[in-house]
């Protein structure tokens, strides 16, 4: 069960991250790009210091690795209520080039 979540979690960010690079790229929004990678490697510096931290406090108590899990489960239902009530405020950036349709 953990693998399969694992690999809907996985694939989910991955596409989450593919979608919001194309908008970006496709609005020609340089500055919004530079935001997403940002953010991107500040989660990827913090991520696995929350985890160790909240690995720490669950050995510390009677609790398990699963509290840490736990969390990033409630992290990503967060993202994805966001990006829920989010998703159609965002549907013209702009200043966007028209695309080309041949």
């Amino acid at each position: 069960m953990l693998i399969v979540a694992s690999v809907v979690l996985g694939a989910a960010g991955g596409g989450l991250d593919a979608a919001l690079n194309t908008a970006a790229a496709l609005a020609g929004q340089t500055r919004l790009m530079n935001l997403i990678h940002a953010a991107f490697g500040v989660g990827a510096a913090l991520g696995p210091l929350l985890v160790t931290a909240a690995l720490a406090v669950a050995a510390s108590s009677s609790s398990s690795w699963r509290a840490a899990y736990g969390l990033l489960l409630v992290l990503e239902v967060c993202l994805a209520a966001v990006w829920v009530a989010l998703r159609n405020a965002f549907a013209e950036f702009p200043g966007a080039r028209p695309r080309c349709v041949a």
